[in-house]
């Protein structure tokens, strides 16, 4: 009887002590500052494993554009204004290396920099999968800009 009990005590703190690991290969959200953008400017960038939380947030946070609006034109390139999506391979060059070098390192799939160009603001929202990484972009205009003005609806 006495075996039972102390087989189904160690059982009981073995499972109890697996069940309160949830956040075992968990790394927490990363700053990285002053890193190289994809068009060759520099900025801050957020990142994280996950979307949903102070990445989601910080990435919908209306104060970084606030005063500005966008536009509905779609860009190409990303030397375009508007918003696009554009995919880069890992090594295409050395900004693209190294932000895909450490969302692979640090298994990070997310990341938001946002960028002041004074009378436009891009927000770059990154994502890595396999190898690539893809760069969906949005920009937000002082209503005086002149890219603005012509393309407004």
């Amino acid at each position: 009887m006495k075996k039972n009990f102390y087989l189904m005590l160690v059982l009981s703190v073995f499972f109890i002590g697996c069940g309160s690991t949830p956040n075992v290969g968990y790394v927490p959200n990363r700053v990285e500052k002053n890193m190289f953008m994809p068009d060759g400017v520099k900025a801050d960038v957020f990142f994280s494993q996950k979307w949903s939380g102070e990445l989601g947030d910080y990435a919908n946070n209306r104060s970084q554009w606030q005063g500005k609006s966008s536009v509905l034109v779609k860009a190409k390139t990303e030397a375009e204004y508007g918003y696009g999506t554009v995919w880069h391979n890992e090594d295409e060059n050395e900004s693209i290396k190294a932000i895909c070098d450490i969302m692979k390192e640090s298994g990070f799939k997310y990341g938001v920099a946002y960028v002041n160009y004074g009378n436009r603001i891009r927000r770059n929202v990154f994502t890595y999968k396999k190898g690539k990484i893809r760069n969906s972009f949005m920009d937000f205009f002082d209503e005086t800009d002149e890219f603005y003005i012509e393309n407004k609806w």
